[in-house]
């Protein structure tokens, strides 16, 4: 997950790496401080690492699409993520996803 600010960073990186100036590894690709990991065969790469880049699980994710589209962890948010088999151990998941939440300094409340 790529934090708020870091976009354009995230792009340009992209577009070093597509002309060959990032450092490979395996599927890695590591460019100014940043970690990149292709899909394998795809051309799909995805940022794992480095500053501006917050590794998921998909607990925490789930978590976090779920505050979106409640704007926030609203009670209607942490009732769905209760039921929501796929986040896991949801305390942490919902705990992992408000402290992503509060890095991000998203608009909303957080409890």
């Amino acid at each position: 997950m790529i934090l708020p600010g870091y976009e354009d960073a995230v792009e340009e990186d992209r577009k070093l790496i597509n002309a060959g100036w990032g450092n490979r590894i395996g599927n890695d690709y590591t460019i100014n401080g940043r970690t990149y990991r292709d899909e394998g065969g795809t051309g799909t790469s995805f940022p794992v690492a480095g500053a501006g880049v917050v590794s998921l699980d998909r607990g925490p994710h789930v978590c976090l699409v779920k505050f979106a589209r409640y704007h926030g962890p609203t009670e209607a948010a942490l009732r769905e993520i209760s039921l929501d088999p796929s986040t896991g151990d949801r305390q942490c998941a919902r705990n992992r996803a408000l402290a992503i939440a509060r890095e991000m300094r998203t608009t909303w409340s957080i409890g």
